[in-house]
């Protein structure tokens, strides 16, 4: 599993960090020159087990990253949690299914106050849904908190 967060949210980071290593119960080891702007994370050993690439950016970051960068992403899923808004076709990668955080009816992602859900850092109401899903496979736990935006491959 990668988890890729933009160096734009640098004063979060280390408690989203956090958030997601207690989520998946596994350790996420830091590898932050690995891509130009974005710090990544990963769990041991660095194989696509479980099969999920994370990505938590603003929108044209996530799409810049993606167009740069796929060919250095395994995972056949990848989880945004961004706004889509203009840039939502950029999303769309061959032979990788997207999955995109809940999003209003403008395409933007809304932060909530997270101390109202215990939690240091202001979630998305996906990550939200994350932290309250009793399911304990973590892929399913993933696709049931997400959207499908494009399915490109069959699991």
């Amino acid at each position: 599993m990668k988890y890729i967060i933009s160096k734009s949210f640098d004063t979060e980071e280390e408690k989203r960090v956090n958030f997601i290593s207690k989520l998946v119960g596994l350790p996420l080891y830091p590898n932050p020159n690995a891509f130009d702007g974005f710090a990544l994370y990963q769990t041991f050993p660095f194989i696509p087990n479980p099969n999920i690439c994370l990505i938590f950016a603003h929108n044209y970051e996530v799409a810049k990253f993606l167009t740069e960068n796929i060919s250095l992403i395994p995972e056949d899923n990848i989880f945004i949690v961004s706004c889509a808004v203009n840039y939502f076709k950029n999303y769309n990668i061959p032979n990788k299914n997207i999955y995109l955080c809940d999003q209003n009816e403008n395409g933007y992602a809304l932060f909530r106050k997270g101390l109202t859900y215990n939690l240091d850092f202001d979630p998305t109401d996906t990550e939200i849904y994350l932290a309250q899903s009793k399911e304990q496979d973590i892929l399913k736990k993933f696709t049931s908190c997400f959207k499908k935006a494009y399915i490109n491959i069959k699991e």
